[in-house]
């Protein structure tokens, strides 16, 4: 059938354009789907199948013209359905009531029906050019103009509604198989903290700081009770999410950087500038923490002797800077060396990518006889 001359059927067959084009781009962007292009041809091409061979045969099979003319005047529609695509794809609906929701659903489909319109009776134009007279006043006839939307605009307003309908329905299960990996991973980092808790060569090497202390000054003794009892009581805060402020990460490793100095002395010095904006930040407990521990573990074995480690962390631009700098060795973050593991790299790689998936980047920087690890995060999330 001819799509502009006739339109005959067009409304049985508009429901099987929108039920497999509308498949199309919430695939897109999930893994283990159709790519939108291809689902979306798919969906085009079965319409004019349908079309050609089901709902109008005599009309569209009459000659290889008819056929031609009538696929390129539906295939205007997948070319139309592929920028309202680009137009959607960004569009946050999860933040929108149902009014604005459909009030902005009308409007984008009112205009690609328009659109729609027009394409098409060019299309239709260069098959009965001897006709472009007749045809170019009917294009802009308000009463054929009125009658022709009645047609494209619920096809396009259904197109629209099926398509969020099925990216609502793979968000939700992208949510659902997020939530089961959060939990997960919720497991295995109070499972790390539990090491954290019982690690038997740090637990060791602070009784035996605290006991040299207990000789030599008991107020310094004292005062490193309080801190180990505090580092000790953050790890074993359990939090539903497993986040938390990330003044409480700071103020956890300044209580470990003390007990650290107690057993290095002056062999290392700590330095802070934690920005006020920065403090109430969420963070994942223990994200910044094992790069402090690997900054002493392996820049304790380089001659650079003071050991300078420096944590600062700011707030720009709705985004979180969190970095960790030092003189230290490089072994444990080159991937290269045969001195570091890069099992802490690793972890914190992992966690940042399941809390803040592609709002996050994590920065090695290697400088003149220093090392700076740099964490950014942004989103909602913080």
């Amino acid at each position: 059938m001819n799509l502009i001359a006739h339109f005959k059927g067009g409304d049985a067959i508009q429901m099987k354009l929108q039920k497999i084009s509308h498949y199309f781009n919430s695939k897109m962007s999930y893994p283990n789907h159709p790519s939108f292009k291809v689902v979306n041809i798919i969906g085009w091409v079965v319409l004019i199948l349908v079309d050609s061979f089901i709902v109008s045969p005599e009309i569209t099979l009459v000659s290889a013209r008819e056929f031609i003319s009538n696929a390129l005047q539906w295939s205007s529609g997948y070319f139309v359905t592929s920028y309202v695509r680009k137009v959607y794809k960004y569009y946050p609906y999860k933040k929108k009531n149902l009014i604005q929701f459909l009030v902005y659903i009308l409007i984008i489909s009112f205009l690609a029906s328009i659109l729609l319109y027009f394409i098409a009776h060019f299309i239709y134009i260069l098959f009965a050019f001897n006709e472009a007279k007749v045809i170019l006043k009917s294009v802009y006839n308000i009463s054929y103009l009125t009658r022709q939307l009645t047609r494209f605009f619920p096809l396009m307003t259904s197109w629209s509604l099926l398509y969020f309908g099925i990216k609502f329905w793979l968000d939700l299960i992208y949510e659902r198989e997020r939530a089961q990996k959060s939990e997960l991973l919720a497991k295995t980092a109070h499972l790390k903290m539990l090491q954290y808790q019982v690690n038997p060569h740090f637990l060791f090497n602070s009784f035996c700081s605290l006991r040299a202390l207990i000789r030599i000054d008991q107020s310094k003794a004292e005062d490193f009770v309080g801190r180990l009892s505090d580092y000790y009581r953050y790890t074993l805060l359990g939090r539903e999410n497993n986040t938390v402020e990330l003044i409480d990460e700071i103020t956890a490793i300044k209580n470990y950087a003390e007990i650290e100095k107690v057993r290095f002395d002056e062999k290392i010095i700590f330095t802070f500038d934690i920005k006020e904006n920065s403090k109430s930040c969420k963070i994942p407990g223990f994200i910044i923490h094992p790069l402090i521990e690997n900054a002493i573990k392996y820049g304790m074995k380089s001659n650079n002797i003071p050991l300078e480690i420096f944590v600062s962390t700011r707030f720009e631009n709705e985004k979180l800077f969190v970095d960790v700098e030092n003189n230290g060795d490089w072994s444990e973050y080159d991937s290269s060396s045969k001195n570091g593991t890069g099992t802490g790299m690793k972890n914190i790689k992992s966690r940042l990518e399941f809390y803040y998936p592609a709002h996050h980047s994590l920065e090695i920087i290697k400088e003149e006889n220093r090392i700076k690890i740099r964490i950014i995060i942004w989103g909602d999330l913080l």
